[in-house]
């Protein structure tokens, strides 16, 4: 959305190409400004981001306190970081980096591993001080975290060159892409953040993909432009109470649909004419579409997630048989979900316990299995849930299929449950998929009296089911027995 201007490279000495040492003209492009910009929208695209926004403020209202929500920021920040080309990483990894980091180890971890954790860091950032406060100097310091681990010399500066996609390293001649010369840069980048940080505009997800379509374009940094315009996107829908506290793994979905999310992007750039032209809103159709699924989708995934680990927490009490409430076993299950790799240090930290508690309440969930004692380096060690890993990677597989992941999770519990530590005695395995936590005892005859928060409509699930209430989908029915 904005106008091609040519430009002249000067020639480059000692390069290899005679058009490099001559020199020659290229084209930059220059966006118009945004802050202001309120365009009437075509009525399906209302309709449509109506859609996306009610399912996530309804996601974000049923997940704002569940403590696993926080493993949604690693998924995110996974996903935003294969998107350029920084993996592939499993979480395992970034979980091991991250207690490596925090404990002292030397593990010998590569970069890669340390750049996730920046970008995790910096998403983190997003739901604290951006939703509160997005000005230059935030956003800045949100991108010095996000490149501390990678390029730290380029984090929170400006450039003050020029720079370009695509190409040969010396000069834009054969660029895919050239953003505008560094001096209108922060002109700009003033423009965009103003307009992200307003609260007038009828839609907050349009106005979240414009403000990162409109980054994107500008540039402004010598690295980390494509992880720092994904944060300022989900900024946006932070302040626009779009989503509270929590932050769906859209990149993640966006990494799986990485083409045509490059596609959008470039059909917002090819826009040419003047700013008041009311097809100028055509070059963010595709980014909407594709924004609008990523948040659908990944919305209902972290829903049936979060029911998913609810679920677990229960399986594992069983495999421990049975805790005591306030026990430290008890608070290490409840913490697993968000900090699925520990170490004994950590534990001792995040429950307030004695070391002498901790110790005899990690062996213990080793012996039951619930976590997995791991080798950092030398005597150093942690414990993981590999559990939670499993049911990450399927909603790594599954972003945008939430109901075959719904169907995945539904043939792990039963994988899971075969193993050789299940009690007889007990009562039947839970159900841990879409919210189908239905603890099937014999006298569980009845169907559950309570409504469905979300729908107003009747749970459709047994009485004394564990979990959220739900309505199951079509053809999909439970066995009162």
């Amino acid at each position: 959305m904005g106008q091609y201007v040519d430009a002249w490279w000067p020639p480059v000495a000692g390069a290899q190409t005679r058009a490099e040492r001559l020199g020659g003209s290229y084209r930059i492009y220059v966006p118009h400004p945004i802050a202001g910009w309120n365009p009437a929208l075509p009525s399906a695209w209302v309709q449509r981001l109506a859609e996306a926004e009610d399912q996530c403020r309804i996601t974000a209202a049923r997940l704002e306190s569940v403590p696993q929500s926080r493993l949604f920021f690693w998924a995110e920040s996974l996903g935003s970081s294969r998107i350029e080309d920084i993996g592939p990483i499993s979480p395992q990894r970034v979980g091991r980096a991250r207690i490596a980091l925090r404990e002292g180890a030397d593990v010998g971890f590569d970069d890669k591993a340390e750049q996730v954790l920046g970008n995790l860091e910096a998403v983190e950032l997003v739901i604290g001080r951006l939703k509160d406060q997005l000005n230059l100097a935030s956003f800045l310091d949100a991108h010095r975290t996000l490149m501390q681990a990678d390029t730290p010399e380029f984090g929170g500066v400006i450039r003050r060159e020029q720079n370009w996609i695509g190409g040969g390293e010396k000069t834009p001649f054969k660029a895919a892409f050239v953003p505008p010369n560094h001096e209108v840069v922060p002109k700009l980048l003033d423009d965009v953040l103003n307009y992200a940080a307003a609260v007038s505009h009828p839609s907050a997800i349009f106005q979240a993909a414009t403000a990162h379509a409109q980054f994107e374009v500008i540039h402004p940094f010598l690295d980390g432009n494509g992880r720092i315009g994904r944060v300022l996107l989900l900024t946006v829908l932070c302040r626009r109470n779009c989503l509270q506290g929590i932050v769906p793994p859209v990149s993640l979905y966006l990494s799986k649909h990485k083409n045509d999310y490059i596609r959008a992007l470039q059909s917002f750039q090819e826009y040419v004419g003047p700013p008041d032209d009311p097809y100028r809103v055509g070059g963010l159709e595709a980014l909407v579409e594709l924004l609008c699924a990523a948040l659908i989708a990944a919305c209902r995934c972290a829903e049936r997630y979060a029911d998913a680990v609810e679920s677990l927490q229960e399986h594992w009490r069983m495999q421990l048989g049975g805790v005591r409430a306030n026990s430290t076993s008890q608070r290490l299950l409840e913490l697993l979900p968000a900090e699925p790799v520990i170490t004994a240090q950590v534990a001792e930290h995040l429950t307030g316990s004695s070391r002498r508690r901790v110790d005899s309440a990690i062996a213990r969930l080793v012996s039951s299995k619930v976590l997995t004692r791991r080798r950092l380096s030398g005597n150093a060690h942690c414990y993981e849930a590999h559990d939670i890993f499993e049911m990450f990677q399927l909603l790594d597989r599954h972003i945008d299929e939430p109901e075959v992941f719904d169907q995945a999770l539904t043939d792990l519990n039963e994988k899971t449950r075969q193993g050789p530590d299940q009690r007889e005695n007990m009562r039947a395995p839970l159900a841990y998929s879409s919210g189908i936590s239905v603890a099937l005892t014999s006298n569980a005859q009845k169907r559950c009296p309570k409504l469905v928060k979300s729908t107003g409509q009747k749970c459709e699930l047994k009485e004394g089911h564990l979990g959220y209430c739900r309505s199951l989908p079509k053809g999909r029915a439970v066995d009162l027995g």
